[in-house]
């Protein structure tokens, strides 16, 4: 299976993965400021990637809210390693 994602930042299929798998340690705790940036940013750059089983069940898991999820996990470091 093959996902396009829409990203905030540009970057390698390599890094899109490690955030992309960082959705599995996901917890409640959401930082809603975070998310509201990572829905309303623009995100110019496109990345496909072929999924593994594995993150295909990551996938089915977040559904629809998985670029999004994504995007967050991508803000949510840089904004730690700021």
């Amino acid at each position: 299976m093959k996902q396009h994602f829409t990203l905030i930042k540009p970057m390698d299929a390599k890094a899109v993965r490690y955030y992309f798998h960082k959705l599995e340690n996901l917890n409640d705790e959401i930082d809603l400021d975070i998310l509201i940036k990572a829905i309303t940013t623009n995100k110019p750059f496109k990345r496909p990637l072929t999924l593994t089983e594995e993150e295909e069940g990551i996938i089915n898991r977040y559904g629809r809210a998985t670029n999004t999820l994504t995007n967050y996990m991508i803000l949510k470091e840089s904004k730690t390693h700021v």
